[in-house]
């Protein structure tokens, strides 16, 4: 399935007005002239489902050595994978 970018704003609006605000949503969607694109980001079937944080959780779940690396990341240490890089 190919994704395009217009497809993701609902998703990004939902992101910023649930972590930033209502204020903050509103500047963004005049910034980036989002009022004519996207009326209602609410009624968006992924939004309506979790949105970013219920999709990265389902990936995450079903892809246990990036959950494991991404784990590592957010603790500061590096993940082997990096490690072996830095040794070629």
């Amino acid at each position: 399935m190919k994704v395009q970018a217009e497809n993701l704003w609902p998703l990004i609006m939902d992101f910023v007005e649930t972590y930033f605000g209502a204020n903050d949503l509103a500047s963004f969607k005049k910034y980036f002239s989002l009022d004519k694109l996207v009326k209602d980001h609410t009624k968006d079937p992924i939004v309506k489902a979790g949105g970013l944080q219920a999709m990265l959780a389902c990936f995450l779940k079903n892809n246990k050595e990036v959950l494991k690396e991404f784990k590592a990341h957010l603790n500061g240490e590096t993940s082997k994978k990096e490690d072996g890089k830095k040794r070629t």
